[in-house]
């Protein structure tokens, strides 16, 4: 496995929407357990929003690279003054439970631990299994939850009622 290297270019957009959509929409992989799929339906990312993700000039993406294709990748995204957001964090379902999702969390609240007081996820609160991920990280629930963004071209629920719930970390 290489390391993380930020995406400055879209030359892997596709091979990198694919991940994100095979992390949280897909059925197959050893020890899977991110997935959405029987909670949310269609893609949770397009290759259009990962273009402008790339693109963004307040956004930063990181991926890990094993043989040429991407493994692993995050998101990092002012959320207010003193919070990053994390978003966009997937791994390859082939390496879920490696290790690999882990360090990479790491690698960013490393990176972003001097310039930010908090770092925020925010999480679709019937994913128990990510949110207990980013518990034993030291990740909390804050009081506030988020509406699902059906206007994001992120999924459309399949039952009624869901939305984020978001955690808050402090960064020292």
């Amino acid at each position: 496995m290489n390391g993380v290297e930020k995406v400055s270019d879209l030359e892997n957009a596709y091979t990198l929407t694919r991940l994100v959509n095979d992390a949280y929409r897909g059925s197959t992989g050893v020890g899977r357990w991110t997935s959405e799929a029987h909670l949310v339906s269609g893609p949770r990312m397009t290759a259009a929003a990962m273009m402008a993700l790339i693109r963004d000039n307040d956004a930063d993406l990181y991926a890990i690279y094993e043989d040429a294709a991407p493994i692993a990748c995050i998101s990092a995204t002012m959320a207010e003054s003193d919070a990053i957001e994390f978003g966009c964090f997937a791994v390859s379902p082939l390496l879920h439970g490696s290790g690999v999702g882990k360090s990479l969390l790491q690698f960013v609240e490393r990176t972003y631990a001097d310039r930010y007081a908090k770092f925020q996820v925010a999480v679709v609160g019937e994913n128990r299994a990510l949110i207990s991920f980013y518990e034993k990280r030291g990740y909390s629930q804050a009081s506030a939850r988020k509406p699902y963004p059906l206007d994001a071209g992120v999924g459309t629920p399949l039952i009624s009622g869901l939305d984020l719930v978001v955690l808050h970390k402090l960064s020292k």
